[in-house]
């Protein structure tokens, strides 16, 4: 009885310590999201509202264009900051821990790249995905994967057309 006592104890001290850290996750997902992603957001629309007024403006072409650039610049950068806070948002949050919600985001990812590119593609997904729950370090390492080939098949291969098989 001590035995199976004493056993207990210890699978609810690593269960709540589970707990815990998926709280933890879960809070610095959220804080991200509103405080660094609010602030990104806000970035890139005054960096819109400069570029427009500027266009608009009746400056000399030749003081407007490094002012352009510049906006452009700090556009650009807000908006890459933005998909990579999103990627670690979603890597910290718990409610995507499946190989479905990997596949899912996957697939997100890889519409975006292919249609900015101008790449035509394809995904092969199967009708039934497992079950299976990934930890969050397999996800994000998996996903970083995924992504170093789509960013390779769009810097170096000049294709025109992309077939992915998920099996």
């Amino acid at each position: 009885r001590i035995y199976t006592a004493s056993k207990l104890k210890k699978q609810r001290i690593v269960l709540e310590r589970q707990r815990m850290i998926e709280q933890e996750r879960t809070r610095i997902s959220r804080d991200m999201h509103d405080t660094v992603g609010s602030s990104l957001t806000r970035i890139v629309l005054l960096s819109n509202r400069v570029d427009k007024e500027m266009k608009g403006q009746s400056i000399c072409r030749d003081d407007l264009t490094p002012i352009q650039h510049r906006v452009s610049m700090i556009e650009a950068t807000a908006r890459e900051v933005m998909s990579t806070m999103d990627e670690i948002i979603w890597s910290l949050s718990p409610k995507h821990d499946t190989l479905e919600s990997l596949i899912s985001y996957v697939r997100y990812f890889i519409n975006v790249m292919f249609e900015s590119a101008g790449i035509q593609y394809k995904i092969n997904v199967p009708e039934s995905i497992p079950e299976i729950t990934l930890s969050p370090d397999f996800r994000r390492n998996a996903f970083l994967i995924v992504k170093e080939a789509v960013n390779n098949i769009v810097k170096h291969s000049c294709a025109s057309s992309v077939s992915i098989l998920v099996s």
